[in-house]
This record gives structure tokens, C-alpha cells and sequence, in this order.
């Protein structure tokens, strides 16, 4: 992205200042990863730590500058020195009246939103409007919150003059990359287009059309997909009922999740289960593989009332299979024993020929007639 869109998105932009923190972490503390409420400059003064955005981690030793939007989820883990920095919350905007031009010149390069880690080759003026926007901050007057905004601004004109002096491009941050990052995190929370909206500052025509031309799919369906994926792994890696599961992953109706889980993998719960599990195997059941090679494949389809059964059953228990059926094996006892009966009754009509009488060794050795106790194996 280039630097000179991000010099006349700033020389229109309107800034709300949240918060001015001065943080110390000791010595391989971690502040756990959490997604930041605002646009965040972080400014690292002593120290050093491994410092994770969305993903991407950067190693921040004193006099480093890290920048990011709204949304994006923040790691630290101090080093053996521990870490000292400053953070500086706030929101940018380009007020109205404003020309189409720089709606849209903001809409492309998204300058409060953009993603990157500078050492400045000057950082002592860039620290001394850190340090002064803190101790103005901490007054809590107006006069000492209007000092702090043009503190800001002083601290981004020296900040983007050091970049520019140094060839240093900060890089877009990419809006489908920060929806999936939201969504992989919170997929258990209420997340609407709205809401998403909200988060990222971005109206919800652009986020949906957008990210459905980076993905093929709305906003909405992805998420829909990463609940279902993470229902499936819990089903085959858990004994939770699906109630349990349908809560853990956003859902307050198990009937909802069990006609979602359908559409998305093909079957119902209890199918998936059964055929996936590795305590479910398919061998590990003789019952199914006979009755799949005698009984038309159709019948063992599940009709809509199975696959409702776990919303009936009260507590949300997937339904173990059915037992073996003993007339089943009766039949096949009977007719084994009648095959064997066949075969004596042809060796009785072979002895009673007269031109093979005297010839034929079975009349000095008679077979033997078959004995039950074999077919108790």
C-alpha cells in the first residue's frame, strides 16, 4: 500500500482517543491473546517479548512501533528482561461533507486499520509524545485530553516521516484474513453481519460482498461451517450429547444443529458418529456388514424420524445400534444343516448301486453321519 494514501487519510481524519496505557510485564509473563477494542499504536521501550498479530509474530526489542485495527487479536510473551511499552487506543474517521474521491481513496487503503512493525531510525521524538500523551492523559481534564490529540497527531506526522525517510510501506491488513481470525476465535459467541460490522468498521453490504469474493462464502456460511467442523470433532473425540455440543458451539437448540450438521456433512449426527468413530468401526459390528451384503442398502437409510431421535430422547443421547437378531442366525443354523443333510442323502443313494457295490471302499467305511457339535463353533 503506498504511504502517500496513508498521509492524506490522516490530514482529513478525525480522532477519538480511548486510552493511553504504560505497561510493564516481567520476565516471561504473557498477556493472553485477546481481539483489541480499537485501533492500537504500541510503542516497546525496554526489554524485549514475542509479540503475535493475528497470527503473525514479530520480535519487538526498545523502540519498536506496532500498528493495528480494530478486531485484530494481540499476543505478548515478555522475554527473560521482561517488557516494558506504551499503548495508545483510539478510532479514526474522515467526517462529513468529504469527497467520493477520499471515501474511496480510505474504503482501498484502510489507513487505521493497516497492519506493520517499524524501528524508527529516530526514535527519541517519537518516544518523548509517548510519554507526554500518558502524563496528559492521566490528568483527566479537558484541557489535558485535547493536548493528548495533538500529541497524537504529532507523534503520526514524525512516525510516517520516519517511514517515509526509510522506504518502509505498511502493508493492508486483508478484511476476509480479520472475519475468519473473529470467527475462528468466538465461534461460540453471537455473531451476526452486524456485529461483524461493528467490529471492523465496515459496512455490512461491503464486508459480506467482499469477503464471499475472497472465500465463496458469506460471512454467515463460514461460520455456519466452522461450528459444524468443531461439532463433528467433538462428537468423535467426546462423549458430550449433542444438547452439550449444540451450546458449546453457539447453538441453543440440538434439533437446529442436527438439521445443520445434516446439510453440511451428508448425514445426521448419529451417522457420522457411527461411521467415523474409532469406537464405532463398522468391523467392530458383524451385524451391519452380513445384513449389507443380504438387505437392500436402501433399508439401512435413516428416515427423518431417526434422525430426530437424539431431539426426542430428552437428554440428547446419540442411539447405540440394534442388536443382532437371533432369528437371523437360527436361519442360518437351519440352513446349514439342511446343505448337510443334501449330502448324506446322496452318498445313500451312491451305495445302494449294485455295479459299484463290492468296488466302492464306503461300504467296508461307512461315512460317518455329520455331527452337530460341529456347527457349535
Amino acid at each position: 500500500m503506498e504511504l502517500h494514501d496513508h498521509l492524506v487519510s490522516w490530514n482529513h481524519a478525525f480522532c477519538t482517543i480511548f486510552d493511553v496505557r504504560h505497561i510493564n510485564m516481567k520476565a516471561e509473563e504473557s498477556l493472553s491473546a485477546y481481539s483489541v477494542p480499537a485501533s492500537i499504536f504500541v510503542m516497546s521501550i525496554q526489554g524485549s517479548a514475542q509479540v503475535c498479530l493475528d497470527g503473525v509474530d514479530h520480535h519487538a526489542k526498545r523502540f519498536k512501533i506496532f500498528h493495528t485495527g480494530k478486531g485484530s487479536v494481540l499476543h505478548i510473551c515478555a522475554g527473560a528482561e521482561g517488557f516494558e511499552y506504551y499503548v495508545i487506543y483510539y478510532k479514526a474517521r474522515i467526517p462529513s461533507p468529504v469527497r467520493q474521491e477520499m471515501i474511496d481513496l480510505v474504503e482501498r487503503a484502510q489507513p487505521f486499520h493497516a497492519q506493520y512493525g517499524f524501528v524508527p531510525a529516530f526514535p527519541v521524538a517519537l518516544y518523548r509524545s509517548m510519554t507526554d500523551m500518558h502524563k496528559e492523559w492521566g490528568r483527566a481534564e479537558p484541557l489535558g485530553r485535547l493536548r493528548v490529540r495533538a500529541l497524537l497527531h504529532q507523534f503520526v506526522y514524525d512516525l510516517l516521516n520516519q517511514m517515509q525517510v526509510q522506504g518502509v510501506r505498511p502493508e493492508k491488513r486483508d478484511l476476509a484474513v480479520q472475519i475468519i481470525s473473529i470467527i475462528h476465535e468466538r465461534y461460540a459467541e453471537s455473531i451476526t453481519l452486524e456485529s461483524l460490522s461493528e467490529t471492523l468498521n465496515y459496512s455490512v453490504p461491503h464486508l459480506s460482498t467482499y469477503f464471499k469474493s475472497r472465500t465463496g462464502l458469506s460471512p454467515i456460511d463460514y461460520l455456519i461451517k466452522v461450528r459444524i467442523d468443531k461439532a463433528a470433532e467433538l462428537l468423535l473425540s467426546t462423549n458430550a450429547t449433542l444438547r452439550e455440543i449444540a451450546i458449546g458451539i453457539g447453538y441453543q437448540d440440538s434439533y437446529y444443529l442436527g438439521r445443520m450438521f445434516k446439510k453440511n456433512k451428508g448425514m445426521s449426527p448419529t451417522q457420522y458418529k457411527l461411521k467415523y468413530s474409532s469406537k464405532h468401526k463398522v468391523e467392530d459390528y458383524p451385524s451391519i456388514s452380513m445384513r449389507s451384503s443380504i438387505v437392500s442398502p436402501n433399508l439401512l437409510g435413516y428416515t427423518d424420524l431417526n434422525d430426530n431421535h437424539y431431539q426426542r430422547s430428552g437428554e440428547g443421547e446419540i442411539p447405540m445400534i440394534k442388536p443382532f437378531k437371533p432369528s437371523m442366525v437360527a436361519g442360518l443354523l437351519l440352513s446349514f444343516i439342511l446343505l448337510l443333510s443334501a449330502c448324506g442323502v446322496e452318498s445313500a443313494v451312491e451305495t445302494t448301486n449294485p455295479s459299484t457295490a463290492t468296488a466302492s471302499p464306503l461300504l467296508r467305511n461307512p461315512r460317518p453321519k455329520p455331527s452337530l457339535q460341529l456347527l457349535e463353533i
